[in-house]
């Protein structure tokens, strides 16, 4: 049904109070924010209005030919009184104008498609004779034929399989990966003899670093105290006081210091100790920690070589 088809009967329907009254009233708020629409209300009142009147004058114009034509009708006379015709062809001029308006302002209704009719196929007779029945033999009940339906193998709707989960992202803890590869015995074992000057000085330093006191040995390294920071066992626990402390930039430059001095054990300890201060800091520090990591990898001769390895084998 066209827009205007629908706008058409609405209207119809407002006229003749066929609306609810939820409908009425939205609808005559309508009309009053559109005057377009009240245009269209108006003129169609207007032409029912003529309708009307049209159906009126020919009804009346029926009606006086008929008048004019009952003369020659026979009229009943029961014994009761005289009863004249002339309103049955009134009501039945009624009748006929009322049915002709009903069919003309009928909305039309939708044409359905005809259905088609899937041909039937007789069944073919039965080849079997029956049987005539015995006196006093009671006549079988006939079967019911069966469902051809249930015998039919019903095919299997496949299980859906449910979807594999999506493979979660691996999650690695750094800190304590590099709290896992750093053991302080690699680079100050116990059994070490540090000997030469201020030997006395380095082994109390080294125990205070192993009883965790890296403010401390610091301290004194800045206010240039005990400590000679010009020996390369004291540069390396400087550093390493600074990657316990947390002061992961200063370690890096001191442990860069002592790997370009290239002098053994001193440079591989210090290349190790920086790829795990690098590890502290991933997953911002990943390409420094890969450089490093490969530059311990092409010499298979480093004291950290397996390690280095190992660890990379966990990322």
């Amino acid at each position: 049904m066209q827009p205007d088809e629908i706008l058409f009967f609405k209207i119809d329907d407002y006229l003749h109070g066929r609306l609810s009254a939820a409908d009425r009233a939205a609808f005559e708020a309508d009309l009053a924010a559109d005057a377009a629409l009240a245009a269209l209300v108006q003129q169609q009142r207007r032409e029912n209005m003529a309708l009307e009147v049209l159906n009126e004058r020919d009804l009346r114009t029926r009606m006086s030919a008929w008048e004019r034509d009952l003369p020659a009708t026979p009229v009943l006379q029961p014994a009761g009184g005289r009863y004249r015709l002339r309103w049955i062809g009134w009501a039945a001029a009624a009748v006929v104008l009322l049915i002709a308006g009903w069919w003309f302002i009928r909305p039309p209704q939708p044409v359905e498609a005809p259905v088609a009719v899937q041909p039937t196929t007789p069944a073919a007779p039965s080849s079997k004779t029956p049987t005539p029945a015995r006196p006093n033999e009671k006549t079988p009940r006939a079967e019911p034929e069966k469902d051809v339906a249930k015998n039919t193998p019903r095919r299997e709707t496949p299980t859906p399989q449910p979807a594999l989960p999506a493979p979660r992202e691996k999650t690695v803890d750094y800190a304590a990966l590099a709290d896992e590869y750093y053991r302080q015995s690699t680079f100050f074992p116990s059994n070490s003899n540090s000997g030469g000057t201020g030997a006395a000085s380095y082994d109390r330093a080294v125990q205070d670093f192993k009883k965790g006191k890296y403010a401390d040995l610091l301290s004194q390294w800045k206010r240039g105290g005990k400590l000679n920071t010009n020996d390369l066992k004291v540069k390396e626990l400087v550093a390493h006081s600074l990657l316990k402390s947390g002061q992961y930039d200063e370690a890096v430059n001191a442990f860069r210091e002592i790997v370009n001095t290239r002098r053994q054990p001193y440079a591989d300890r210090a290349e190790w100790a920086l790829a795990l201060t690098y590890l502290k800091q991933m997953p911002g520090k990943e390409a420094l920690l890969q450089k490093s990591l490969d530059r311990i990898l092409a010499r298979p001769g480093h004291g950290f070589y397996g390690e280095a390895k190992a660890l990379k084998g966990r990322l």
